[in-house]
């Protein structure tokens, strides 16, 4: 990967935009202090292997993962003019139902696609949500960057954004499930339509 700009950063890793083979890729690093544990990045790469085997109109395509000096890395194709959901609630607040429904609709498809292949998101919030342009140039909604409860699992609890959407059995300390990826959407859904976490 060429990398042209950074996007964004937080505690935990860097989005940036990149280049790869000509192509326009959105490539996300994982911050060495999350990284400590290398089981846990190879989990988080294997599980990015089997987000990628999953198609759907709502998720991000050509998903690839590895690890470079130790550092585990994600990227896709890059969306058309992206934005976090995050990002554009706290710029205007709660969304009105009806600009709500076809956004939830999506994340609901992404979701639906990826249960019904046996692969958990294990990411679902409000910052893994892309508000981008589709080919049509129609505003659509993208469930990206799962995988990073094989990170941080309990140690979420360490950092404030990460107990949002951490469901009770994750935080007791056992393996994430299906139920999992429903406690964190239902967060996602009281953020959306209230614009705070629960």
């Amino acid at each position: 990967f060429t990398i042209k700009k950074k996007i964004a950063e937080g505690p935990r890793s860097g989005v940036y935009a990149a280049k790869k083979d000509d192509a326009d890729f959105t490539l996300r690093t994982l911050k060495w202090s999350a990284t400590m544990d290398p089981s846990a990045a190879r989990r988080f790469v294997t599980h990015q292997r089997y987000l990628a085997k999953v198609a759907h109109e709502n998720l991000p395509k050509n998903v690839e993962a590895g690890i470079i000096g130790g550092i585990p890395y994600n990227a896709y194709t890059a969306l058309n003019d992206g934005q976090s959901l995050a990002a554009r609630i706290t710029r205007t607040g709660a969304l009105h139902i009806n600009e709500a429904k076809p956004i939830i609709k999506s994340i609901l498809g992404a979701i639906q696609a990826l249960h019904g292949a046996r692969v958990l998101h294990g990411g679902i919030k409000l910052e893994n949500v892309i508000m981008a342009r589709n080919a049509q140039g129609a505003s659509q909604a993208y469930l990206v960057d799962g995988g990073t409860e094989k990170l941080f699992g309990r140690s979420a609890l360490a950092h404030p954004s990460g107990v949002r959407g951490l469901s009770p059995e994750v935080a007791r300390g056992k393996i994430p499930g299906v139920e999992s990826n429903l406690f964190a959407f239902g967060t996602l859904l009281f953020e959306i339509l209230a614009g705070k976490p629960p």
